[in-house]
């Protein structure tokens, strides 16, 4: 049962001053509109962020975009180990950055960012940390709040609302999302 009465984060964030639920809302649409950083890849780095903060609540959310784009439960159920799973290297790294910028930003070394450096751009570095540090934010949020999952231990999808002439910016390059494509059905 919800700490405060409320059926999702929107509602219960609306109980709290009017301008915070708007602006948490309006910041997470534009999370997922700017940027260059594909959409899979954000996908997979919100639901690190929620594994890691153990929302049950945002754990059992997809969003349509990402697996309209390629992103499968195959792939999904890689991101628990990901030094040890079939992803490209690109989304390991990722997926390695977010769980040490949540659990041990200190533990970050020069050698693991300059290796992520190789894969990511500077403005890319920042969009990445400002995503999963904002997702995890919302995840602990959610947890402090004892939101329950919406539909108990089912998988429920929603849409983003993201135009398609927005999200053609988002899809990443072919070739990642043929790798991540292959990687699933292997």
């Amino acid at each position: 049962m919800p700490r405060i009465a409320g059926k999702d984060l929107a509602e219960i964030l609306s109980k709290g001053p009017p301008q915070l639920a708007l602006d948490t809302i309006a910041m997470s649409r534009e999370m997922w509109r700017a940027g260059t950083l594909d959409l899979q890849l954000r996908e997979m780095l919100r639901l690190k962020s929620a594994e890691l903060a153990r929302c049950a609540y945002a754990s059992r959310i997809r969003y349509a975009e990402p697996r309209e784009a390629g992103l499968t439960e195959e792939v999904i159920a890689q991101i628990a180990d990901p030094g040890r799973s079939a992803l490209p290297e690109r989304d390991k790294l990722a997926l390695q950055f977010a769980e040490l910028l949540i659990t041990a930003p200190d533990a970050i070394t020069d050698a693991f960012y300059a290796e992520m450096r190789l894969h990511f751009s500077e403005p890319q570095m920042v969009e990445l940390t400002y995503f999963v540090m904002h997702c995890n934010v919302i995840h602990r949020f959610a947890v402090a709040m004892r939101l329950p999952p919406e539909d108990g231990d089912n998988i429920v999808v929603r849409r983003l609302g993201i135009p398609e002439c927005e999200r053609a910016n988002h899809k990443g390059t072919e070739t990642q999302s043929r790798e991540r494509l292959g990687k699933a059905g292997e």
